[in-house]
């Protein structure tokens, strides 16, 4: 058969649906909580800077990344917002911090000292959050150490202690221990208020707590996937699913990023032929197989081998073999009329049929985070903006 010149794999970013969600976000946590919106890994392989455009122009509050250089980036193109570094930063950090008016998480007591210097040198004043440990297991502060991390933090000069929280390893399935991390973290905030101590901003929810633990909102919230209409997990997303249109549905969240490629090669498989790398795929019956110009390299997990699916023509056709480097096959025998350079979605809708991040996550054996922040690296993307 005639084979076509490759085609582009592309994702397809709505930037109008991002806005909605952080709209959806707003609406479930109220209008007196801020959000600070998490655009960390490249706004989950969606474009930190055109994401944090757009969430900044429908009224994020502040918006919180992993590490200096995205922050710095940020700055860089124009975003004036206060600017959260979740991260751990190194000493020598500091004077970045401080020069692009960064808020900096901190939780052992040789960074502060050093911001508080660099403050100092340059007049001005420099802005941290607390991390305490209630569960996590990672960063933070301990408990039983807070206070008197808190009370050492006050001494320091241009240093303002701007928040304090804690962070949740399971909310989207304990709400048992999440509860108890919040009455930890309580406890925490009831003995520095009994000490005087009111640090402004309180936060602890994430995107799963938002759904899932209400008690935890405080006057802040930290979206991250529900910004991009991505739910934590594959059954928060099938119980969404079925909620949707009825009283029980309390978000609206629509997923802004596709996935999309092109066919091109075909070929005719007969009956026991075995298709692609260690012959992991033995065809059952004639068919014709599609090649498909994307693989691991893109970001793809190799982990869909004969698992995946996608769309050709709104029609779920299954991934067929082992995928390679930088192609996979597909079965698409029972898809009419199918030609060279038809589109195929691998994230998205099309026709009456859909494919979500959760339901690749879940088929993968990961967690939709993984999946978008991974495809997200090695393709370009299409942004639609909101006017066009």
């Amino acid at each position: 058969m005639r084979v076509i010149l490759r085609q582009e794999n592309w994702l397809g970013i709505s930037l109008e649906t991002i806005s909605h969600n952080l709209t959806e976000v707003r609406r479930r946590v109220g209008r007196e909580v801020r959000i600070l919106c998490v655009v960390k890994a490249d706004a989950y392989g969606h474009g930190i800077c055109e994401v944090s455009h757009t969430l900044v122009k429908h009224g994020a509050d502040y918006l919180a990344v992993s590490n200096i250089y995205e922050a710095v980036t940020l700055r860089k193109n124009g975003i004036a917002i206060p600017i959260l570094v979740f991260g751990p930063s190194l000493l020598q950090e500091a004077e970045i911090i401080v020069e692009h008016q960064l808020t900096a998480t901190v939780y052992e007591d040789k960074l502060p000292v050093v911001l508080s210097r660099k403050a100092r040198n340059r007049r001005t004043e420099v802005k941290v959050h607390i991390e305490v440990d209630t569960g996590m297991g990672r960063t933070g502060v301990a408990c039983n150490h807070a206070i008197g991390f808190v009370k050492n933090l006050m001494c320091l000069k241009n240093l303002k202690i701007e928040g304090i929280y804690t962070h949740f390893p399971v909310a989207e399935e304990n709400r048992e221990f999440s509860l108890a991390q919040v009455k930890d973290f309580q406890t925490v905030l009831r003995t520095l208020a009994r000490e005087g101590i009111d640090i402004p901003l309180k936060h602890a929810a994430n995107s799963a707590a938002i759904l899932n633990v209400p008690e935890s909102y405080f006057n802040l919230v930290r979206p991250g996937l529900l910004l991009y209409g991505i739910y934590p997990t594959y059954s928060y997303r099938t119980r969404h699913d079925r909620a949707s249109g009825t009283e029980e549905a309390t978000m609206s969240l629509l997923p802004a990023l596709t996935l999309k490629t092109r066919i091109f090669h075909l070929r005719g498989a007969i009956a026991g032929a075995t298709i692609g790398y260690g012959r992991a795929y033995t065809v059952k019956n004639d068919t014709i197989i599609a090649i498909l110009p994307i693989g691991y390299a893109n970001g793809y997990s190799r982990f869909l081998s004969n698992k995946g699916e996608v769309l050709v023509k709104g029609m779920r056709t299954r991934i067929v073999g082992r995928i390679c480097m930088d192609q996979m096959m597909v079965d698409v025998g029972k898809v009419s009329d199918v030609r060279l350079g038809d589109e195929v979605v691998l994230i998205g809708k099309q026709g009456d049929n859909q494919i979500t991040v959760e339901e690749v996550a879940q088929k993968a054996g990961t967690i939709p985070h993984d999946v978008v922040c991974q495809i997200g690296k090695g393709l370009p993307r299409r942004h639609k903006k909101l006017d066009d």
